[in-house]
């Protein structure tokens, strides 16, 4: 193979390879509105629940950590308009799928990024990591 081709051929895989890892550090991903900045949530230290909210019926934003190759916590009852955010702490990737196949369907998200999904329904949402299907969680919307 002629040596110029070859030089070309690894230029345009290390170009791929950068551009894989720059989409995939991008790691903020939401299904609702394609806007890739996420909300600051202020937890109170004993709480996975914003606090923030005027009253009982206001919507609420939750959040679910993802480390150590687990969701914590694994089972949230939330209200319908409510928001979750999941944060993945792990140094790889994870996802938060539906197990019935519609609700959540994030992309691959790695180290400190988050996925964000508002429940609409009334509905228990089973769901597990595409790569770790070992990995499970529900949430519970009334």
């Amino acid at each position: 193979m002629n040596k110029t081709l070859v030089i070309i051929i690894v230029v345009i895989l290390v170009v791929l390879i950068a551009g894989y890892f720059i989409f995939i550090k991008s790691n903020v991903y939401t299904d609702n509105d394609n806007n890739p900045s996420a909300e600051v949530i202020e937890n109170d230290s004993n709480s996975n629940v914003n606090n923030n909210t005027a009253d009982s019926t206001s919507p609420r934003t939750v959040e679910v950590l993802i480390q150590n190759y687990d969701y914590t916590p694994k089972t949230i009852e939330i209200n319908v308009g409510d928001t979750v955010i999941w944060t993945n702490k792990d140094n790889i990737g994870h996802t938060v799928t539906s197990d019935s196949g519609k609700g959540l369907d994030s992309l691959l998200f790695t180290k400190d990024g988050t996925y964000e999904h508002t429940f609409t329904m009334v509905e228990t949402y089973d769901y597990h990591c595409k790569p770790h299907p070992y990995m499970k969680g529900t949430v519970i919307v009334n």
